[in-house]
């Protein structure tokens, strides 16, 4: 999902940045975000769950508890933090790296390609190995 409708990430107006939310709040922030007239990118992917018989489709953040914000200045920003949805921000350093790595998510949502996140390691999970000795390098 990107707010507004029709402008593209490289062209929204502002700052980027990455708002921690608290839990299973992404979509109220995206909304809240959406009021105020501010612009987001909440990538999101359809899931089908199954209980029993019955099946049903969810549409879920792609990164749960993150929302990209692009703050067009402070009190934009400020606005967001008062929604009492975030956690905290972090941010965006290099804005043009950010942007283009949004426009590859986007187009990978918008391609005809199966999405299927992968779930976070936890701490104290085993790692193989070879990903142990690629992570020391």
């Amino acid at each position: 999902m990107l707010w507004p409708v029709g402008v593209l990430l490289e062209d929204a107006p502002g700052t980027w940045w990455v708002a921690h939310v608290k839990p299973r709040q992404e979509k109220s922030l995206a909304r809240d975000i959406l009021v105020s007239g501010g612009a987001y990118f909440l990538p999101m992917y359809e899931a089908t769950r199954r209980s029993g018989r019955r099946r049903w489709k969810s549409t879920l953040p792609l990164f749960p508890g993150y929302v990209f914000l692009c703050c067009a200045d402070e009190d934009h920003r400020l606005a967001a933090l008062k929604t009492n949805r975030i956690v905290r921000f972090f941010e965006v350093p290099d804005q043009k790296q950010i942007v283009g790595e949004l426009m590859a998510i986007r187009r990978l949502l918008e391609s005809s390609l199966a999405i299927d996140p992968y779930k976070s390691l936890r701490e104290g999970h085993a790692v193989p190995s070879s990903h142990r000795s690629a992570a020391r390098r």
